[in-house]
């Protein structure tokens, strides 16, 4: 039941559709569905669903949508905000790899 949930969070709205994406026969999809679907499919679908938590434990719970990405806390940063960040630090005279370091 988690994949097809999986799935519907991932945009998917028939196994038609699934198995297109994927390359594969309606078949497989359904095999999918009654079994384990391939580790490698998983994670396509939740990168898809906008779930990071599999990029490493570092990134549970954070959420990745068109418009932002969105913090376990509930903060969220914009794109414009992403990339004002290299100015923000120069202007703060903060060196961003001093603060990977920490």
């Amino acid at each position: 039941m988690k994949f097809k949930w999986l799935c519907c969070e991932a945009g998917f709205n028939s196994d038609d559709e699934l198995a297109s994406f994927f390359n594969v026969t309606v078949k497989t999809v359904r095999n999918w569905q009654k079994k384990e679907a391939p580790f490698s499919v998983i994670c396509c679908l939740e990168l898809m669903s906008g779930r990071l938590d599999l990029l490493g434990s570092e990134w549970k719970g954070f959420r990745l949508t068109k418009d932002a990405i969105f913090s376990p806390e509930g903060d969220h940063l914009f794109p414009y905000e992403v990339r004002a960040l290299k100015y923000l630090y120069s202007s703060s005279g903060i060196e961003r790899r001093v603060l990977v370091s920490v």
